[in-house]
């Protein structure tokens, strides 16, 4: 048992770790893309600020609309998704708690507004926003676990995705979705710590 605690302790690190390490390297590879969002954001801070405020309820209230339909529909307690991240939280509250509010609203940001809304919102703002969210919720319907039923969640990390998607939008900042992505992310973790 002792082994298996240092082999975990030691996992965990070397994921810290390596987890630091990306995230400080894309933000000195994105340096100039994060100095003129941070620009663009403070210029209308208290626009982007109450922007971000009223999609809170917006992405909460669709969240438990969809959410309670899959529940209903395939009678499951959550995603595989949330089910790993409630293990993990158990194990190692640190460690989850760096990668929903740290990692995953840079680099998932980074990644999906950043890159794939940059990529189609040339062709139309609305498919951007609906490629990237799509995109952002298969990410999160990956896991080693994944069944098909794992498809009746789609819908509310996709919805979920395309909201963040809008904030982008709105606001012309990857600061706006990284805020609401983190938001979502701390109210999630704390409500997942009081069960």
């Amino acid at each position: 048992k002792s082994f298996q605690l240092t082999t975990l302790i030691d996992t965990y690190l070397s994921n810290l770790f390596l987890d630091t390490l990306m995230i400080s390297s894309t933000l000195f590879l994105a340096y100039d893309f994060y100095k003129m969002a941070y620009k663009r954001f403070r210029a209308a801070f208290v626009i982007n600020i109450l922007s971000i405020l009223k999609l809170i309820p917006v992405l909460f209230m669709t969240s438990f609309i969809l959410n309670s339909f899959a529940f209903y529909i395939t009678q499951q307690s959550g995603s595989h998704n949330q089910q790993i991240l409630i293990e993990l939280l158990k194990e190692n509250q640190a460690f989850i708690i760096f990668q929903a509010l740290i990692y995953a609203p840079i680099l998932e940001e980074l990644l999906f507004r950043g890159i794939f809304y940059g990529l189609f919102v040339k062709k139309n703002k609305w498919l951007a926003m609906l490629i990237s969210g799509l995109l952002f919720g298969c990410a999160h319907m990956w896991t080693t676990s994944f069944t098909l039923s794992d498809l009746a969640f789609l819908p509310a990390y996709s919805s979920l995705g395309i909201i963040i998607a809008y904030s982008y939008a709105q606001s012309k900042s990857i600061i706006s979705p990284m805020l609401l992505h983190f938001f979502n992310n701390l109210i999630g973790i704390l409500a997942l710590m009081m069960l």
